[in-house]
Order: structure tokens, then C-alpha cells, then sequence
């Protein structure tokens, strides 16, 4: 009986709203490694004047700060537009809020690309379009000092308690900090 109740309560949560008819939308996020193209760490301090300076040219609101006091997420009240950082300083997110035409999206990523390049550009960084950072050696493989990314590193570091499943775990739990998703 109780098993019969948890599946109705399963259904009703996860299936039924995907049988409403909805309206179509796109949802677009894109990670870039940013390159320090001197072949050295990427300077934080010179990622939080960049975010700062985005921020205030595109009129963004804070919407994520640091354990230092660093924005690491900021939202556009007019898009639902996202600049942010994802597990660290060196890779950068913009994620584009609800839109119908893809074209619109590109041409905010274009304004926002071209501005944040020239931008990271005046320190010699770059964003690049690949997975992982080219230069991730170079980096400081740290993670945002936050509560979340702090758990993240910290569970991901705990593969070596589980030597016995080496087929599930993999040697680079800082991977985070130097790879976005594709």
C-alpha cells in the first residue's frame, strides 16, 4: 500500500507536468576556460575587475558573492541573463535566460563575448571555446571559497579512500577547476 502511495506521489511530481502542454523555449549556457596567454595563473584579482566592469556595462545585478567578498554570479533583471563562475575563477558561464529565437541569443552571446574579450584582452587572457583549458597547468586549480565548491573539491578528492573501484574515479579531482562541460 505504501509503495502504491510513494509511485502515485512519483507520478504526480515528475510525470504529469511533462504532459502539459508548454510553450518552447531554448535554454543556452556556454562554459569558457579563460587563458592566461603568458603561460601563467590566471589572476583572480584580474577576473573580479572584468566581472565588475561587465557588471556595470551591461547592467547586471549581484546575484553571488564569495566568502571574500567576490561576485561569482550576476543576473539581468531585462534577459534572465547569468554571467558567472563555474567551480572556479578560470572558467566563465553565460547562461541566457528564457528566449523563442536562437538568433537573439547569439547576438547577446556576441555583445557579451566581444566585450568580456576585449576586457580579459587588457591583462593578455583570453576565452577559449574548448572543454579544458589549454593552460591548466599554469592555473591555480583552487576552487570559488564557497561552502558548495568547497564540498564539491572536498568529495571529489575522496577518491583515494575507493582505490578498490579505480574503474569509477579518475586522478584529477581539481578537473573542475580547468574543464567546462561541452
Amino acid at each position: 500500500m505504501e509503495q502504491e502511495f510513494i509511485r502515485e506521489q512519483l507520478y504526480k511530481r515528475y510525470i504529469e507536468p511533462t504532459k502539459k502542454k508548454r510553450e518552447k523555449f531554448i535554454g543556452v549556457e556556454i562554459e569558457l576556460p579563460i587563458v592566461n596567454l603568458s603561460k601563467n595563473a590566471v589572476v583572480f584579482d584580474a577576473v573580479h575587475t572584468v566581472t565588475k566592469s561587465f557588471i556595470n556595462h551591461f547592467n547586471f545585478e549581484t546575484a553571488g558573492v564569495d566568502d571574500e567578498g567576490n561576485i561569482y554570479s550576476a543576473v539581468s533583471s531585462l534577459s534572465g541573463d547569468i554571467l558567472s563562475y563555474d567551480c572556479s575563477y578560470n572558467n566563465l558561464e553565460l547562461s541566457f535566460g528564457k528566449e523563442s529565437n536562437l538568433y537573439n541569443i547569439q547576438q547577446r552571446f556576441n555583445t557579451y563575448y566581444n566585450y568580456l574579450q576585449n576586457e580579459f584582452g587588457k591583462y593578455n587572457y583570453m576565452l577559449t571555446g574548448m572543454g579544458v583549458n589549454p593552460y591548466r597547468k599554469y592555473n591555480r586549480n583552487v576552487p570559488i571559497p564557497n561552502g558548495r565548491y568547497r564540498m564539491l573539491f572536498h568529495h571529489l578528492n575522496s577518491y583515494t579512500k575507493y582505490t578498490d573501484l579505480p574503474m569509477y574515479f579518475h586522478h584529477y579531482p581539481e578537473f573542475g577547476t580547468f574543464s567546462s562541460a561541452s
